[in-house]
């Protein structure tokens, strides 16, 4: 029997992570972006495959404001990208992943349609398409203060989430 999730909540470890649930992050500039998580990686409790809608809004992100946007950066990442920065899972879609391109990986098992794994047959692995490793843990919220926020510089956005982490700490 599947556990009833309710939202917001935030995650501990990749259990309970699903493909669709969507986390809203409010930018420097005033405006929100919206990560999505596309998978989790099972042979740890840590990681997972997440990206970033092409959307900005004035206001937290729902699945009628996010429909149809693309998701142009993915990759993976640790767990703390979502609860370092007081962040949650906001919320699930449905996430059509069949325009995605797909992404053949050896590192790791993932669950959730975007990456096959395949240990036996090499032929299967696209040698190709670089290793993802899992970014740092401000990963997707720096790249989408890059992208959406207004803040280009690197030393910018590093005060920033420090910031953010200080105010986070503060209040709990």
């Amino acid at each position: 029997m599947t556990k009833l999730r309710k939202f917001p909540f935030v995650p501990k470890s990749n259990k309970f992570l699903m493909p669709g649930d969507f986390v809203g992050i409010p930018l420097p500039n005033e405006q929100w972006a919206c990560a999505v998580i596309l998978g989790r990686l099972l042979s740890g409790r840590s990681a997972f495959i997440g990206g970033l809608f092409e959307w900005v809004g004035s206001g937290p992100p729902c699945c009628s404001s996010i429909d149809g946007a693309q998701v142009p950066h993915y990759s993976s990442h640790h767990i703390k990208t979502i609860s370092s920065y007081g962040l949650s899972i906001d919320g699930n879609c449905r996430l059509d992943q069949s325009n995605f391109e797909l992404r053949q990986q050896s590192f790791d098992v993932y669950q959730g349609g975007l990456f096959d794994h395949s240990r036996r047959g090499a032929d299967k692995q696209d040698r190709s398409i670089k290793k993802l490793g899992a970014m740092n843990m401000g990963g997707l919220y720096a790249r989408a203060i890059r992208l959406y926020g207004g803040m280009d510089d690197t030393e910018e956005i590093r005060l920033y989430l420090g910031s953010l982490r200080e105010s986070l700490a503060q209040t709990n």
